[in-house]
């Protein structure tokens, strides 16, 4: 009996060590023929030294390259080697070194849709303008909003058409006839807080008018008490005027015109036109962005000097034979020259250009870890604070253990936010965000079709858009939408993608070394755009207050599934307009109760510390709260049907942990959300399961001349 027990607790503890080493061991892994040679990512208690690689060694595997950010390195090594390194207790787990893809979509032809460009949602020039055309006092020909109408206190009437002050023949026109015995005055007010500089324009004309007839030029920002008079208008001829208001920028500055003395007159009469506040806004100034992709072909909308440096982990020269790193540089940080009239969203940005994918878009997980060192090793050198991730790879594990995810993370646990494509297999259903846009520290974007309309009614989920919550951890993602589908940005005319689809190239002021591209890639480097202009305006922002200040200030969708639209639809202007700091701002876990069939989401404002930051404020009118009242409760409750009625729930689809997605799970046509694009037949990447969801079929001759000034390394 003695001796039953004792072999009876030998296989107990064998069988326990057996599970442990086994959970080391990425599902990807498992099964692989004996004598095969693996390509493989090993992480370690500790960054490995010369000790382990030795071992290693021993066991037939060979050292490829060292990846600090998760203490490990990629090797190559035979696949009966895996259990017995798996045996060993300084390994933490281990995992094929995956294909990764850049995450874009070749958009065919829509009838009826006109593709947009990066400039569309731009930071830069903006105005705030009134041509007086309109008739009424709610007139704005500018591209940013008044914060109202003019107001006028005209005592013997109100209003545009009567009284002493009006609108006549397309401009205001200000007089005290009849004598009113006070000030006519006009007034209106902008939100100036967020721009960098403002200026103020118009032109007058001053008819009649003499010495003593005086027109006042007034204005006053929200903290002052009174008004500052900038100048007074005695008599004179007409003219053109223009006046520094950045001193007095704040949330709510006032411009104010005042009769100040006589214009007691009927002829006489002072009229105002083409009035204007010209502003900039913040475009990147001093923020480094770095871009992990294809690589950087020189473009004459992208100043050499704006590119600080060129990495190529791939070890050539930095260059783009494949036009999707360009793409997304150009949507990121390009700028009109001479030539042409693009820009991106953040103009003023400098880009590093880091190369980890090849000349079809493709790569391997090792080489983005080894970038995303560099990235962090550099970060002070080079001001690095953001990084655009525009590629991925299927879910295979728990964020925890996926080394792409870690490396991720921990570039944003140094300091820098890292913006992810969501990815592009939204029309295979829930469940399909892509590696590493699902860990629930980085911002994870999807794609939305605008239509290139100024109406946000006809806006939609592009349809290949990939949809939360995340395998296995079910994170709520993506956290938010920006512009994706056929968007407009400069091309590598070098490239494949130039050179293999003439009908994508598109003409900008004469010159067609511009391509229109559709994906989560675009969408992502919008926002990675976007937080360069913030950072810009507010240095001091950590990467969760970042993260959460464009969730919280995203436009929000009245219906739809959370799990497409995030909390809503990017607002770069709102972006820089909001506040609040935060010291984590990870994206809630989801759960379904199997008894009520309720779905319940961790409480953001608990999980982030601030009830600013609640679910229903995120996500808006999206989802319906059973308990929005409840700030303190740890998870909120919905139902289910609410997200959307076109999501099947079943328990095969989200909530079981073989996550095994059912046919029950089809998105009918009515639940394309509107999007007629289409995209080219991809093909599976044997054992890797990485998708094809870029084209290309061949390799372009490279550019290989670049300026002087840039630095090349080779990695």
């Amino acid at each position: 009996m003695k001796r039953l027990l004792l072999l009876l607790l030998a296989f107990a503890l064998t069988a326990t060590t057996v599970l442990a080493e086994s959970s080391k061991v990425a599902p990807d892994l498992k099964g692989k023929k004996s004598g095969e040679g693996l390509d493989v990512i090993v992480q370690f208690a500790a960054p490995p030294t010369d000790k382990q690689h030795e071992k290693i060694k021993a066991k037939g595997g060979k050292l490829k390259r060292q990846l600090g950010l998760v203490n490990g390195a990629a090797y190559f090594l035979p696949a009966d080697a895996i259990d017995a390194l798996a045996a060993d207790p300084e390994v933490t787990y281990i995992s094929p070194d995956r294909p990764v893809e850049s995450a874009m979509n070749l958009a065919l032809r829509i009838v009826g849709s006109e593709p947009p460009s990066a400039k569309d949602a731009g930071t830069g020039l903006h105005s705030l303008a009134d041509d007086f055309d309109s008739g009424t006092y709610e007139g704005n020909s500018g591209s940013l909003p008044w914060l109202g109408p003019w107001q006028d206190t005209d005592l013997s009437a109100t209003g545009p058409s009567s009284g002493t002050i009006r609108l006549v023949g397309g401009e205001l026109r200000l007089t005290d006839y009849p004598d009113t015995k006070g000030k006519p005055s006009v007034q209106r007010c902008a939100d100036l807080s967020f721009v960098k500089s403002a200026a103020l324009k118009y032109s007058f004309r001053p008819v009649s008018a003499g010495p003593t007839d005086k027109i006042g030029l007034y204005v006053k920002s929200a903290s002052m008490t009174a008004p500052v008079l900038l100048k007074t208008y005695s008599g004179g001829s007409a003219g053109t005027a223009s006046f520094d208001l950045t001193p007095y920028r704040s949330a709510n500055t006032c411009v104010s015109f005042v009769v100040d003395a006589n214009y007691g007159s009927s002829s006489k009469y002072f009229a105002v036109d083409g009035i204007a506040i010209d502003t900039t806004l913040a475009s990147g100034t001093g923020v480094t962005v770095a871009v992990l992709d294809t690589g950087f072909s020189y473009h004459f909308d992208l100043p050499d000097s704006l590119l600080l440096a060129r990495v190529d982990m791939l070890g050539g020269d930095g260059s783009d034979p494949n036009g999707h790193g360009t793409h997304v540089a150009g949507i990121i940080g390009s700028r009109a020259s001479t030539i042409a009239t693009f820009h991106g969203v953040a103009a003023a940005a400098n880009l590093i250009s880091v190369r980890v994918l090849d000349g079809y878009g493709y790569g391997v997980t090792s080489n983005v870890i080894a970038g995303l060192d560099w990235v962090v090793a550099n970060k002070s050198t080079y001001g690095i604070k953001v990084v655009n991730l525009s590629l991925g790879h299927p879910v295979y594990e728990p964020a925890a253990q996926d080394p792409l995810v870690q490396a991720a993370e921990r570039a944003w646990d140094a300091g820098i936010v890292v913006v992810c494509s969501a990815g592009n297999r939204g029309l295979e259903g829930n469940a399909t965000i892509s590696s590493p846009g699902n860990s629930r520290k980085v911002i994870t974007v999807g794609s939305l079709t605008d239509w290139n309309t100024e109406e946000s009614a006809d806006d939609a989920v592009s349809s290949y858009s990939s949809r939360g919550p995340t395998l296995y951890d079910r994170f709520a993602k993506p956290d938010l939408l920006a512009p994706g589908n056929r968007v407009t940005s400069i091309g590598a005319i070098y490239s494949d993608l130039y050179a293999l689809h003439a009908d994508l190239r598109k003409y900008i002021g004469g010159y067609n070394d511009y391509l229109e591209l559709s994906g989560s890639s675009m969408a992502a480097a919008v926002v990675s755009g976007a937080t360069a202009a913030m950072l810009e305006k507010d240095p001091s922002l950590n990467p969760p207050t970042v993260k959460a200040r464009l969730m919280l200030s995203a436009r929000k969708a009245s219906t739809g599934n959370p799990f497409a639209v995030g909390a809503g639809v990017v607002d770069v202007l709102a972006a820089l307009k909001t506040n609040g700091v935060v010291p984590n701002a990870p994206s809630p876990r989801v759960f379904k109760d199997e008894t009520t069939g309720m779905l319940g989401v961790e409480n953001t404002a608990v999980l982030w510390g601030d009830a600013t930051w609640g679910n229903a404020v995120l996500w808006g009118d999206a989802v319906l709260w059973s308990d929005t009242n409840v700030v303190g409760d740890a998870i909120l409750w919905s139902d289910a049907v609410l997200w959307s009625d076109a999501i099947l729930w079943s328990d095969a689809v989200l909530w079981s942990d073989a996550i095994l997605w059912s046919d029950a799970v089809l998105w009918g046509d009515a639940v394309l959300w509107g999007d007629a694009v289409l995209w080219s037949d991809g093909q599976t990447v044997s054992d890797g399961g990485a998708w094809s969801e870029s084209v290309g079929e061949g390799e372009a001759s490279p550019e290989s001349e670049y300026p002087s000034n840039v630095q090349t390394q080779r990695q």
